[in-house]
């Protein structure tokens, strides 16, 4: 239980861009003390685990590693969001209103997970879509902020660069033209990109078609 507490909890921190003295500050103890739980010398009192669970937005099972029903009920939710955005009326597509009160109840029990963040914000565009009113533009961009927490959130190096896509395309919606230009400078250049790299290939055939 130690090792895998203090793997844990450094990797929340890791995940939520957090120091170690945020933590130690948040839940009243010294830095030394959440350095010795991360290097698996000492575990927290049990009396701090519920804060330290808090802190992080997860629950107390979560903390401990015991992820199987978390990722079963992530499961869950993911399957019935996309039945609902089906586009067979027959398969029960729901209104962009249903899918949003949907979203947001799963956000409410899992407040980091990225990917809800990121189809709440699906939504959010396709709500300012078919809006006629000045919502349009509070639409779009509480769905740049949710962007910005699911690219901050997720470790995939692939979806990360799509939502960073979709945030650039709602600041061309709503002309800001600042952020685009802080998000290109942030990106990697072209000649790095897996479309170059891959004419590098000794394989003459491959380098020709690539």
């Amino acid at each position: 239980m130690q090792l895998k507490l203090g793997e844990k909890i450094k990797s929340l921190r890791k995940r939520d861009g957090r120091r170690q003295e945020d933590l130690a500050e948040a839940i009243g103890v010294t830095n030394q003390a959440v350095s010795r739980w991360e290097a698996n010398k000492s575990c927290p009192d049990m009396g701090l685990i519920p804060s330290i669970a808090n802190y992080f937005h997860v629950s107390i099972d979560e903390l401990f590693g015991y992820d199987n029903d978390r990722e079963t009920r992530l499961a869950e939710y993911l399957e019935k969001f996309h039945k609902m955005r089906d586009t067979d009326v027959e398969r029960c597509r729901a209104s962009f209103e249903e899918q949003e009160q949907f979203m947001r109840k799963a956000l409410t029990e899992f407040p980091n997970e990225w990917r809800f963040q990121m189809r709440l914000a699906w939504v959010l565009e396709s709500r300012a879509d078919e809006s006629k009113t000045d919502d349009r533009i509070s639409f779009l961009k509480e769905a740049e902020e949710l962007l910005e927490q699911a690219r901050k959130n997720t470790d995939n190096t692939g979806w990360r660069d799509a939502i960073t896509n979709s945030i650039v395309n709602i600041c061309k919606r709503t002309g800001d033209a600042e952020k685009i230009e802080r998000y290109a400078s942030e990106s990697a250049p072209v000649f790095v990109c897996r479309e170059v790299l891959r004419t590098f290939t000794p394989d003459s055939e491959k380098k020709n078609r690539y």
